[in-house]
């Protein structure tokens, strides 16, 4: 008999041996994970009597939008036994997640999918952008390298520290950077401090270097960085914001969208980010259905007229910031009902810059 519930301790090996055998990583990863990162209480799985079929992994991980600080979830670790696929246990699997991080507070999920589109049937879209730089050893450097020259006798210089004794201004420097954009995780000091743990345990001396968090507020830190990488002399890939590289400017980046996001509680959601109850949206969501319905922008539901008509998830991608309101227009997936209206809503909502450094 099929049955979904909350994890417990002992599903831990069963967790560990389903993550194992479909998503093929390194066993040291896996461990690392399962003894860091797997919270029970925060995570789904779906038996066949005594066989794990299926399970959901999730974080509390409060994230920054638009200046406000929203209660959001980590959802990772989706995954279903092949044998039991195309039968809508994902889907039951994460409704129950959801569910739950509903009735915990949770306003909002986050996640970083293989495939995007694999989540658009629950109403999950980008809503963050990572950009990847690339350069390989034999190129030359070519970030605003006179402007770095000019600098080379400033007081910002680069080297290498030792995280714990420093810890306090990295914290700093991570808490600053998050200023500037939507869609982030905040870390408070027992956060960051976690975060730092894992890029000392998860680390391997390979020929290339990729660099997973690229943080920095001003162009010439930016540049400096760089550069100290490039000294390295190996290949090089990092992992920024889009603003980041543009200030870096090196030819060879790709700039995709990272993580997915949905909205568990419209009303609390619209209530922090928004607060405004002059104008009306009506939303629908066929994978959550507490979602569906009227919403006054001030997060209160109301069986009146709406101006504004979207999904749950294009909500989301607006209330970020990762797209404007005329370009889900323009895309088809919004319907103005009130022009006026939807150009106060628009000038409410500016585009932000999106950006979240953590995928787990």
């Amino acid at each position: 008999m099929i049955s979904t519930r909350m994890c417990t301790h002992k599903d831990k090996a069963a967790m560990k041996k389903l993550w194992t055998e479909l998503f093929g990583d390194s066993k040291s990863f896996t461990d690392w994970f399962f003894d860091n990162r797997f919270s029970p209480s925060d995570s789904v799985c779906t038996y066949d009597d005594e066989l794990l079929v299926s399970c959901a992994h999730s974080l509390p991980m409060p994230i920054l939008i638009r200046g406000k600080e929203i209660p959001c979830a980590m959802i990772s670790g989706i995954a279903t036994v092949e044998a039991y696929r195309k039968q809508g246990l994902m889907h039951k699997t994460l409704l129950y997640l959801i569910n739950d991080l509903n009735a915990k507070g949770i306003y909002t999920a986050t996640l970083k999918a293989v495939n995007l589109s694999t989540y658009y049937s629950m109403h999950y879209y980008g809503c963050t952008l990572s950009a990847y730089i690339r350069s390989c050893k034999k190129d030359k450097y070519a970030c605003l390298m006179p402007y770095i020259e000019r600098k080379a006798n400033s007081d910002v210089s680069c080297r290498q520290i030792d995280i714990y004794n420093e810890f306090d201004g990295l914290h700093a420097c991570y808490a600053g950077f998050t200023k500037g954009y939507s869609g982030i995780a905040i870390r408070d000091k027992a956060a960051f401090k976690l975060k730092m743990n894992d890029y000392l345990c998860i680390y391997f001396d390979e020929e290339d270097l990729y660099a997973e968090e690229y943080v920095t507020d001003d162009l010439y830190s930016a540049c400096a960085m760089f550069k100290a990488l490039k000294e390295q002399g190996k290949n090089i890939t990092v992992k920024t914001s889009k603003k980041v590289a543009e200030w870096v400017r090196v030819k060879n980046t790709k700039v995709a969208e990272q993580n997915s996001m949905g909205i568990i509680n419209i009303g609390k959601l619209l209530e922090s980010i928004f607060g405004n109850g002059d104008y009306g949206v009506k939303v629908f969501d066929s994978f959550y259905n507490p979602n569906n319905g009227i919403y006054l922008l001030n997060g209160k539901k109301v069986n009146d007229k709406y101006h504004l008509e979207l999904s749950s998830g294009h909500l989301m991608q607006l209330l970020t910031g990762h797209k404007s309101l005329e370009e889900l227009v323009s895309e088809g997936v919004a319907v103005i009902h009130d022009k006026v209206a939807c150009d106060e809503i628009s000038k409410m909502l500016p585009e932000q810059n999106c950006f979240i450094a953590d995928e787990y």
